[in-house]
């Protein structure tokens, strides 16, 4: 028999050799390779050292063969299943991330990602000082000033929130002016998982009033303000719009998507982006065409193919796109955007026609929507597993699909659009700036 130590040595081997066929077998997906070792993990419910030792190899595999979201998220996994040091695992993951060689933003957008939905508490109040501290030097050396504002103020609010008493964590639920709040709050209740009285339950939103939404919401642990009340009408907008074709309340279910778009937006600090200045144009990535902020508008156009504009972070997960904006040029042609599976063509110029994909089905309608000059709120809602496309609140497509991944404008030959703003209520990926839209826009 070989001696103890070149046995010890030889299972070492024996696992990377193991994880290396699982990576093949794969298709080099870490995701899906990290998923299996995980699901093992599971089966051994009763055998701790086999689950702590599959748990470790997934977080070693992500680190080394990951994108830096799933290698935090497997040091999250193994941390709610064992008593290790996770917030010290994560801290030395954003300093590698930090580092000259590394993804400085990544190491930014993955703290202020927990702090956004209340994780970042527990790795403790110093631990989550830290995380953020070095998530607020990383944003800075990445040279993204959007970014590097959202993580000292949203972590400003989480400071603040930890010094609250437990009953005053989460402020009233405020509208924001645009959303429409004459639903019966018995609803918004049960999407929230609040309780109510059979008074109450008739009543609408507006009608209960902020006292009693903050008395209701004081168990819901969210950091930001009314953040999680604002997603559970959301929810409930959007499981509205999922199962009715009437237009007038289809109108008004737009919106108060729109409405709760623009308010979640706002709490982000960094998917609600306006072209005021001309750096504001580096808020987007822009592959070829003629882009340029003017007057409070982003105004593009091109005299080539492949001319987009791609909001420069991806989403792992997109609720609603809004967009702000219209058609330039006299003829009135061309407002073309993509987000995830769908991809619209508003005023089409070979016909008098929209275009809409989505997961590779394309839909048509007419006439065009957009008249030339016009500002217009285009908005893309998800609804369960489809997908809404309204103009200033008309449904004008419906189709399967999702809308997680990039954002992109990008005008036709012959046409000029304008964007006043771009809305994104979702929630970003942990890593850095995108080349360019994914996919294949039309």
């Amino acid at each position: 028999m070989p001696p103890p130590e070149a046995l010890a040595a030889a299972r070492t081997r024996s696992i990377d050799l193991l994880l290396e066929q699982m990576l093949a077998q794969d298709g080099g997906d870490a995701g899906r390779t990290v998923a299996r070792l995980q699901e093992l993990a599971g089966r051994a419910a009763d055998d701790a050292a086999t689950r702590c030792v599959l748990l470790g190899e997934a977080c070693r595999l992500a680190d080394q063969r990951g994108t830096p979201a799933l290698a935090w998220q497997t040091i999250d996994t193994l941390a709610a299943a064992f008593a290790i040091d996770g917030a010290a695992r994560r801290l030395a993951l954003l300093q590698r991330l930090a580092a000259p060689a590394g993804d400085a933003a990544a190491a930014a957008l993955l703290p202020l990602a927990d702090t956004r939905r209340g994780a970042l508490e527990g790795n403790g109040a110093d631990g989550a000082k830290a995380l953020l501290r070095v998530a607020e030097q990383a944003a800075f050396a990445a040279g993204d000033r959007w970014l590097g504002a959202a993580v000292t103020r949203i972590g400003g609010e989480a400071a603040a929130f930890r010094a609250l008493p437990a009953r005053a964590r989460v402020a009233p639920f405020v509208a924001a002016p645009e959303t429409h709040l004459d639903l019966p709050f018995g609803e918004l209740a049960a999407a929230a998982g609040l309780q109510c009285d059979d008074a109450e339950r008739r009543r609408t939103l507006a009608d209960v009033g902020a006292e009693r939404l903050l008395a209701l919401s004081a168990g819901i642990a969210d950091p930001l303000t009314g953040r999680a009340v604002r997603r559970a009408a959301r929810q409930l907008f959007a499981a509205r719009a999922l199962h009715t074709d009437d237009p007038v309340a289809l109108s008004l279910l737009s919106r108060q998507l729109t409405g709760c778009a623009t308010a979640l937006a706002d709490l982000d600090g960094l998917t609600r982006l306006r072209f005021r200045e001309r750096d504001d144009l580096r808020q987007l990535v822009v592959t070829r065409g003629r882009w340029r902020v003017e007057d409070g508008l982003l105004l593009g156009a091109t005299e080539t193919t492949e001319n987009f504009a791609t909001v420069r972070y991806a989403f792992a997960a997109t609720r609603s796109v809004v967009l702000r904006g219209g058609i330039r040029s006299p003829a009135g042609l061309n407002f073309r955007f993509a987000a995830g599976d769908a991809n619209a063509i508003l005023n089409w110029e070979v016909a008098p026609q929209n275009h809409f994909w989505c997961c590779g089905v394309q839909q048509t309608n007419a006439p065009p929507v957009l008249a030339a000059g016009r500002e217009y709120t285009i908005a893309l809602h998800a609804a369960g597993d489809e997908v809404l496309l309204f103009v200033d609140d008309a449904l004008c497509f419906r189709a399967k699909g999702r809308l997680a991944g990039t954002v992109c404008l990008y005008p036709a030959l012959g046409s000029e659009i304008f964007v006043r703003e771009i809305l994104v209520d979702g929630d970003l990926e942990g890593a850095g700036p995108v080349s360019g839209p994914r996919g294949e826009p039309k």
